[in-house]
């Protein structure tokens, strides 16, 4: 999951916007080109960004956390993957 935590990443680092549809957009790009469903690619940055399974959608979610925080978490969320060995 870490490689495509570094996609989503790089999208954002190289995209203006910051919003809901744009996020949307990005995860269905995402689901075609890894065939992952919506709930697999979620679940896991609905994880990295709020540490917890259990949240409103993920498009609202990082939305209101705005770029740059999801940004440091999903920076983090990659530290801790390697440093685990995963």
């Amino acid at each position: 999951m870490a490689d495509i935590f570094g996609e989503v990443i790089q999208y954002f680092e190289n995209t203006e916007g910051f919003d809901e549809k744009g996020i949307e957009a990005l995860f269905k790009q995402v689901q075609t080109e890894r065939n992952l469903s919506l709930k697999q690619l979620a679940q896991a940055h609905r994880i990295a960004l709020t540490g917890g399974t259990a949240s409103p959608g993920i498009y609202e979610v990082m939305a209101s956390l705005g770029k740059g925080r999801v940004i440091q978490r999903l920076r983090d969320a990659i530290a801790f993957i390697k440093s685990a060995g995963m």
